[in-house]
């Protein structure tokens, strides 16, 4: 996915990792990694710190990302010991707070959500008012038993990639502390660098002019917000393509800007 902090975009191509235990003295786990399906394992990283991962309970119908979702509500079932969550004001969602991932993998939608109140003692939160398809992630409908997971930044490792992963599959196994790697969880996913994929544009428009085509177009940064916002380090330009639909179409590479 896109990056949670602005320091994440030095490590360049990279991928997240978030790990957590069932059960109060959950000690850590070590992730490591594997490029032939787990045939063989390499060493990844360790981390102590549980984010807050759980499922949906319920279905989360679709909803437009250019306002907000205050139809919808959804009950998670969060797995993670003494986690709680926490309700928040709309300046708060402004300033990046309960900002979380549905789905795994490349699956997956980032939103905020206002709201947050405890159903049961069982780890059971009923979430309302939504922002959807946040970090240019796409909106649509999740089903019971998706994945959700808090991103909070100190919770979730940042691990280097490198630019031969892009389009292999990597399969993760995460080994709590204690236990053997036989007992490990295996997931898997097809890596496709989404640190450095830079965001779509706004507000493109395009027009006759005698018989020039004018196109314009307002950039979105990866790094910054509001009033302050820059592409990667790594931006180099865009790529403006003419087709009319008969004769091969016209590519253009604009400068960085």
């Amino acid at each position: 996915m896109h990056i949670l902090r602005d320091a994440d975009d030095n490590e360049g191509l990279a991928y997240y990792v978030a790990v957590s235990g069932l059960l109060g003295a959950w000690s850590g786990a070590e992730v490591e990694l594997s490029y032939d399906g787990g045939a063989n394992y390499i060493d990844g990283a360790s981390t102590d710190v549980a984010a807050v991962i759980g499922e949906l309970t319920q279905i989360l119908p679709d909803h437009p990302q250019a306002f907000p979702d205050e139809e919808h509500t959804v009950q998670v079932r969060i797995h993670t010991p003494f986690a709680e969550l926490e309700t928040t004001d709309f300046a708060g969602l402004l300033n990046r707070r309960n900002l979380a991932a549905l789905g795994t993998g490349n699956e997956l939608e980032i939103i905020q959500f206002m709201e947050a109140e405890p159903i049961d003692d069982d780890g059971l939160w009923e979430l309302s008012y939504f922002i959807r398809g946040r970090k240019g992630s796409a909106t649509q409908q999740w089903p019971v038993g998706t994945p959700f997971t808090l991103l909070e930044p100190a919770a979730i490792t940042l691990i280097p990639a490198s630019l031969t992963d892009i389009g292999r599959t990597l399969t993760f196994r995460a080994t709590s502390v204690g236990t053997s790697p036989e007992d490990g969880t295996v997931v898997s996913m097809v890596f496709i660098g989404g640190t450095q994929i830079e965001r779509e544009v706004g507000y493109l428009a395009a027009r006759r002019e005698g018989s020039d085509a004018i196109v314009s177009w307002q950039g979105i940064g990866r790094i910054g917000s509001g009033a302050s916002v820059a592409h990667g380090a790594r931006f180099t330009g865009y790529r403006v393509t003419f087709d009319d639909g008969g004769t091969a179409p016209l590519v253009v590479n604009t400068s960085a800007q």
